[in-house]
């Protein structure tokens, strides 16, 4: 009898033991506090579509586009060396009469800035490309490297290898419209002519481009397929010279919209994106952990009865996958979660803006400790501004 007590006794100790030791995804929101948001812009002009990056040396930078006049968009650029305490007087690099938006920014191994913007300089809109080497004190010329087509590129993504090959993709009107790809091997001097990587009758729409720094091009876009909106994913294993065949990862009976892609230390693919699935708009998830090979199932992030939009998503070097979204459920705020089980679970929405409404188009990234800085859009001052913060841990 007493044998059998004590095996109970420990078989009860064991069980309290996993059950407290097991995982608790919203204890890992409890560990984080964010600054208060602060407004970064500061200007009685309209702002739009940011882009955030922080280089190897944990310096933070922001683009956005600018109404500057009022009758035209500029790219805005600005810099804090301080993880975001103080920043640097915002420059206009674009600095033409033309119209001037979507900018993506990037950087090589010695913080080399590149960026490249749609411009409608020539007439009709064109991808341009600057560089800085000097931490964005000066910039080069404006170059157009799409220059193919009467029609205009739009909307265009940059990345870089290891070994310095600088990516372009974005949207092309080709008769319809088609994601379109270009490289430069020399520092964005020379580029590759473009050359389409899926070519169909739907429409193709907003390419983003990542390289996993081991050799390997991803590309994930939105296309129309039999009268909705899916998400595509193709790679290229030899620098962009051949892709794979295109491979529809979102398959819902709704419509997917907007996708974004990160990578983790390991080369995992995560991607999300914007469905209309459960009847409303909320961000599904998946996962590769065969270079795109096969995916996971789409799991609902937000899964909130609101519209959540304006999302980003970020993967730290401890493979933690951190998510940020616009939410309208309460009224409009910027929440926060995360997943330390590459995706299986995530933590409760946390909200990390403190307002509940006017607020869009939330950014996220981390940094090489895990440190987490986050940026959105806010209204409520009937100008939209540019916030900032980060987190404390």
């Amino acid at each position: 009898m007493k044998r059998i007590i004590l095996t109970l006794f420990l078989i009860f100790f064991v069980l309290l033991f996993v059950n407290c030791s097991s995982p608790d995804p919203d204890s890992e929101n409890n560990n984080i506090t964010f600054s208060n948001p602060i407004n970064i812009t500061n200007t009685s002009n309209m702002v739009s579509n940011s882009t955030m990056v922080l280089d190897n040396s944990g310096n933070i930078i922001f683009l956005w586009q600018e109404k500057i006049p009022a009758d035209n968009w500029e790219i805005m650029f600005i810099r804090s060396t301080d993880k975001g305490s103080t920043w640097s007087v915002p420059v206009n690099i674009s600095n033409n009469a033309a119209l001037s938006v979507s900018p993506e920014i990037s950087f090589n191994s010695v913080n080399d800035l590149y960026v490249v913007w749609d411009d409608s300089t020539p007439g009709n809109r064109e991808i341009f490309f600057i560089r800085s080497t000097d931490n964005g004190l000066t910039w080069s010329s404006p170059l157009n490297i799409s220059k193919t087509n009467t029609d205009g590129s739009y909307l265009p993504s940059i990345a870089l290898s290891s070994t310095g090959i600088i990516y372009v993709v974005w949207m092309e009107w080709n008769g319809d419209r088609d994601i379109f790809f270009s490289r430069s091997t020399d520092n964005g001097n020379t580029w590759s002519l473009p050359v389409i990587i899926y070519n169909d009758t739907g429409l193709s729409i907003g390419p983003e481009i990542i390289d996993d720094g081991i050799g390997n091009l991803y590309v994930v876009w939105e296309d129309m397929i039999a009268a909705k909106s899916e998400t595509f994913f193709s790679r290229s294993t030899d620098n962009g010279s051949n892709w794979s065949l295109p491979v529809n990862i979102s398959n819902n009976n709704g419509s997917s919209y907007g996708p974004k892609l990160s990578t983790d230390s390991l080369g995992n693919l995560n991607v999300a994106w914007i469905d209309t699935t459960p009847g409303n708009w909320d961000i599904f998830f998946n996962r590769s952990t065969d270079s795109g090979t096969t995916w996971s199932l789409p799991i609902n992030i937000s899964n909130n009865p609101g519209k959540s939009t304006g999302y980003d998503i970020a993967t730290d070097n401890f493979g933690k996958i951190n998510f940020s979204w616009s939410d309208n459920t309460s009224g409009g705020e910027i929440l926060f979660s995360r997943s330390t089980d590459n995706g299986a679970t995530w933590s409760s929405a946390l909200n990390i803006s403190g307002v509940t409404a006017n607020l869009t188009s939330a950014e996220i990234t981390v940094d090489s400790a895990g440190n987490i800085y986050m940026m959105w859009f806010d209204n409520n001052s009937g100008i939209r501004e540019l916030y900032f913060c980060r987190s404390i841990q």
